[in-house]
């Protein structure tokens, strides 16, 4: 019996690095990126949509078989040290300062475009000045996923997939207390290909160590995980870490919200996905309309002392009155019944803010910032269970982000103002490393 080597997951690598050109597959061994994470799994599945026809009199079976149009598609599921490979399902990343702390962050600049040319906006995302971003883009990667069973000898395992054209469709972020923050990101690709192995000497594996990565226009920085392996091994952000704020639009007074056990976020891009006529392959995708959506996990906690309870962001009671409609300024005393009002218009829009702060590998200090505006509750429960003790109360919101700015040469940008600070721009996404 022959002797088989395995291909094994824990010997699998996978790299990235974004396109100049959509489907132009774009990683070699001056160019590789490592998902700013630990990358916990890989999946993609890729279909020829078989044509079957026949004819009249031709009997009960099919005669022939065609190929139809190409679809492919794929996740990676990881546990999250910084946003930076986010920007594939968001935008472009911009700097304020120098990103080493919460009040001088990179930011994932909200876009509405996608894309893979220049126009000038790398300078402008280095610069931080909102009222240059215009055109930022939502870019197309490649990724490579190869076997290194064999070590570092050229005879390289017959297991190397070459993705070309992958578009981030959407992002789930979740995370349970005690967890790390965990990132699904799904993508549609415009094909799959294959080599046998990858030749050492002819610059086909990546060096995670090479330190003349060539710029990408949506990141051009040099922050992590570019050229660097042991960015992409930090330790991930814990949702220990950090906390949980539900506050008034203005987001003037950061409110804690006590007792979150779980959350989920889901931002999806809703791409148009087409082809042309003569061409089986996708083009690239566009965007459609965004849509954010938030699950927090609370346990039901009442608000110490005696009496009509206090307003008080921190009080899951404030929730439940803001899902009936009723404004945070809303009468609630001993006497109150609140049930959901006949308004057309929820009473209140919220600000969910969610902070994670952690340490990298060398001590330095490292977080992120995920700011949900407009966050109305949509759905709410009340589940009691004897076996379970304490009551846990799941809530849904609904999240409407900010309108884009139009520029003055027609493009848009995606930001709540006008104006070159930082304060203008009130980011959804935002982190720092130092």
């Amino acid at each position: 019996m022959a002797d088989n080597t395995f291909v094994k997951g824990f010997r699998t690598n996978v790299a990235y690095f974004p396109e100049v050109a959509y489907g132009e597959f774009s990683v070699k061994d001056t160019d590789a990126y490592k998902i700013g994470g630990n990358v916990k799994s890989v999946s993609w599945t890729a279909r020829n949509n078989i044509i079957k026809t026949g004819s009249v009199g031709g009997g009960r079976n099919y005669q022939q078989q065609l190929y139809g149009t190409y679809d492919a598609n794929g996740s990676i599921n990881w546990e999250v040290s910084d946003l930076s490979f986010l920007r594939f399902g968001i935008g472009d990343i911009a700097r304020f300062g120098t990103g080493s702390t919460k009040s001088s962050p990179y930011v994932l600049l909200d876009s509405e475009l996608t894309g893979v040319d220049n126009n000038g906006s790398l300078t402008n995302l280095r610069a931080g000045a909102t009222d240059a971003y215009t055109k930022v883009r939502i870019r197309p990667f490649s990724i490579l996923a190869y076997d290194r069973e064999n070590g570092g000898s050229p005879d390289y395992n017959e297991s190397i997939d070459k993705i070309h054209g992958a578009m981030i469709t959407d992002v789930n972020l979740s995370a349970n207390i005690g967890t790390p923050l965990v990132a699904t990101t799904n993508f549609v690709a415009k094909k799959i290909s294959f080599k046998r192995y990858l030749d050492p000497s002819g610059h086909n594996v990546p060096d995670f160590t090479e330190t003349d990565i060539p710029d990408d226009f949506g990141n051009g920085m040099g922050i992590s995980p570019k050229a660097s392996l042991d960015n992409s091994l930090e330790a991930p952000l814990m949702f220990y870490e950090g906390g949980v704020y539900y506050n008034d639009q203005d987001g003037s007074e950061d409110h804690l919200l006590a007792n979150v056990q779980s959350f989920n976020i889901g931002v999806n891009n809703n791409f148009r996905i087409y082809r042309t006529v003569g061409d089986k392959f996708i083009k690239m995708p566009t965007t459609g309309m965004r849509n954010m959506t938030a699950t927090l996990n609370l346990l039901f906690s009442l608000p110490s002392g005696t009496g009509a309870p206090t307003t008080t962001e921190t009080s899951i009671l404030e929730i439940i009155k803001n899902y009936l409609g009723y404004a945070g300024d809303s009468a609630f005393g001993d006497s109150d019944e609140l049930s959901p009002t006949t308004k057309s218009v929820p009473a209140e829009k919220k600000h969910i803010k969610l902070v994670f702060e952690s340490t990298s590998l060398s001590g330095g200090a490292k977080g992120a910032e995920i700011n949900l505006y407009n966050a109305t509750p949509e759905g709410f429960g009340h589940p009691i269970q004897l076996e379970n003790g304490l009551v846990e109360i799941p809530v849904t919101f609904n999240v409407l982000g900010y309108k884009y700015v139009r520029a003055g040469d027609g493009s848009y940008t995606g930001n709540d103002g006008n104006g070159s600070a930082y304060a203008n721009i009130n980011p959804i996404f935002k982190f720092w490393t130092s």
